[in-house]
């Protein structure tokens, strides 16, 4: 599955400059940059960390990117229980080095990264898909939870500094499907709507956010079959905090978690009143705009 060379990208901040990329031993790069991407570098497989060079200003400084067992390697277990294993323990193609590396060069140390900062001014438009929505909520006559699996947000992220950003949003989610509270002659449903706003730092590969939020928290009692008609509805209008939570895969696909507790009821007594909405959702990250990067 592996070729003998891999693709690799490895870019720096804009104050310093990579000079060389080569074995232990070696002046020679041994890599080359393609045309069109000047950041990306062709290096042969095995086990020999490569040796990367970087200069900022008089000072050069030399940095380690060690391989590792490559994902191709380790799917010998579940396809032929690791017996291929023990035949590509000694192939050097069984290798693989960081896909994208990012050197940040600080007076004399050089701090590595898998993922480039984003810069400032960068926007980008947030798509969730909720799998997850537990509702906590008041009804006529009780609090009680409610859960589901049907959601979405959307939404916008200004970068006003490198890693961190503002968040504009609104949202829905329903406990249709698994969530309902079921009896004889009558079901009852949650569901939610909100907008939020929030500030949010991106801290490797995690995403962590804190604001405020207007949420709505719906409540449904209805009535089927011969039952006398007794429907009911209650919309829990609350102003509360704005907490989540994110683990970056890849370019622009996220896990995260967003949990959002209403604190004051502004559409019913009494006024003080915890209830709460947490998704679990993928998003996905597109960029509209950002700055031009070296």
């Amino acid at each position: 599955m592996n070729q003998p060379a891999q693709k690799i990208r490895v870019r720096s901040d804009p104050s310093s400059k990579i000079i060389s990329i080569a074995t232990p031993g070696s002046t020679d790069s041994i890599s080359k940059k393609s045309v069109k991407q000047q950041d990306t570098w062709f290096v042969k497989r095995g086990e020999t960390p490569i040796l990367i060079t970087v200069q900022l200003d008089s000072i050069t400084k030399t940095v380690k990117l060690k391989p590792s067992s490559s994902p191709a390697y380790w799917l010998n277990i579940y396809f032929n229980w690791g017996i291929g294993m023990l035949v590509d323990k000694n192939n050097p193609k069984r290798y693989a080095y960081p896909a994208n590396t990012y050197l940040n060069m600080k007076d004399t140390t050089v701090a590595i990264s898998r993922l480039m900062p984003v810069q400032k001014g960068a926007i980008n438009f947030s798509l969730s898909l909720s799998f997850i929505n537990l509702f906590y909520m008041r009804s006529v006559n009780e609090r009680r939870p409610f859960g589901g699996v049907f959601g979405f947000q959307a939404g916008i992220d200004y970068y006003y500094r490198h890693n961190t950003y503002l968040s504009a949003g609104f949202g829905a989610g329903t406990d249709h499907g698994i969530g309902e509270y079921i009896g004889k002659g009558y079901y009852e449903t949650g569901s939610s709507l909100f907008a939020s706003i929030r500030n949010n730092h991106n801290i490797g590969r995690f995403d962590l956010g804190y604001g405020l939020c207007f949420l709505q928290l719906g409540w449904r009692n209805v009535t089927f079959g011969d039952t006398i008609n007794m429907d009911q509805a209650l919309k829990n209008r609350m102003v509360g905090l704005s907490f989540n939570t994110g683990y970056r895969f890849g370019k622009i696909f996220w896990v995260g978690m967003l949990y959002q507790p209403g604190l004051f009821n502004v559409s019913s007594a009494p006024a003080l009143d915890y209830q709460h909405s947490i998704s679990f959702s993928f998003i996905w990250k597109l960029k509209l705009a950002a700055r031009r990067e070296r």
